[in-house]
């Protein structure tokens, strides 16, 4: 190549683009383009990434726990030998099961639990060499709190957890993220269709094996959005209608009000709890709080006796 065909490559590589704008003649570099281009990308995907984040799922389970308190030792471990459960989880398509049951059966317990027993057998396993990885994504709704009883809340807060292990996913929602920006945000309720195909986006980029997600007290959530998750929900986990990976194993917990939910789950796998299911689990609780009050009351006593021992 020539002196000249030289000069020519570089000039063409380091082109100058000159525009007008209202201050006169601007100069922009060809490299320039391309990191002002990246930086508009990276601050889109902050913005996108600051707004999806409406509660975080992890504080609110550590809420329920600290409010609770602690599961006592030995209750729900039941739930892992159900038969039903048991083919659920061992169902190597994607499925859904619905815990139902009334109030104060421990729904909410089972669901903590389940999310930290998921957990846990993923661990054990992930010295496998196959290969193998699952996750789990968990919401708690509560019409007690406006934030977390809605279909949109549930949604950001399950993108939320899954971006928290897959950060570059993000991307799967800026196109959708920027034409919304101009009107109403992605994540209002009027775009809850947009919202959810990228949540499905999403979920289809995953590279794990199984995905699990457990909702708690989907009856907690708002009537004018429930029917239209639960149509939702019904199609992810539905083997027919979802490709082979990952494999969805979907677990919903409620009551079984509003009548919207049993219409929708009942054909699934159920596990109904009554106070036959759990009169073990209340004897397990009841026997822990009398230990506990014979505690209080014993160090009530030797403090009583150390006192009165000081005169």
């Amino acid at each position: 190549m020539d002196g000249g065909a030289q000069r020519q490559n570089r000039q063409r590589s380091g082109r100058v683009y000159e525009s007008v704008n209202a201050s006169g003649t601007s100069r922009v570099i060809n490299g320039d383009v391309y990191n002002y281009g990246l930086k508009l990308e990276a601050d889109d995907a902050e913005a996108c990434r600051s707004e999806i984040l409406l509660t975080d799922t992890r504080d609110d389970k550590a809420g329920i726990i600290s409010r609770f308190g602690a599961r006592v030792q030995g209750t729900c471990d039941w739930i892992t030998r159900d038969a039903t459960y048991r083919k659920w989880l061992q169902d190597e398509r994607s499925s859904l099961l619905w815990l139902s049951g009334p109030p104060a059966t421990g729904k909410t317990t089972i669901s903590v639990f389940l999310t930290d027993q998921l957990a846990d057998s993923f661990e054990s396993k992930a010295g496998r060499d196959d290969g193998s990885d699952d996750l789990v994504l968990y919401y708690f709704c509560t019409r007690q709190d406006e934030r977390r009883s809605t279909a949109i809340s549930i949604l950001r807060g399950l993108i939320y957890l899954i971006l928290l292990r897959r950060p570059h996913l993000i991307n799967c929602m800026l196109k959708d993220f920027r034409s919304h920006k101009k009107n109403n945000s992605l994540f209002d309720p009027s775009n809850r269709e947009a919202l959810w195909r990228n949540f499905n986006k999403i979920i289809r980029e995953l590279d794990f094996e199984k995905v699990y997600i457990v909702l708690d007290g989907l009856d907690e959530c708002e009537e004018s959005s429930l029917e239209w998750l639960l149509v939702k929900l019904k199609g992810l986990s539905s083997p027919e209608l979802q490709p082979q990976k990952p494999i969805l194993k979907l677990m919903i917990a409620s009551q079984r009000h509003p009548r919207a939910i049993p219409a929708h789950l009942s054909a699934f796998l159920q596990i109904e709890l009554f106070q036959d299911t759990i009169k073990e689990d209340l004897k397990l609780v009841i026997r822990s709080k009398i230990l506990k009050l014979a505690r209080k009351k014993a160090n009530e006593e030797k403090d009583e006796v150390k006192r009165k021992s000081l005169w």
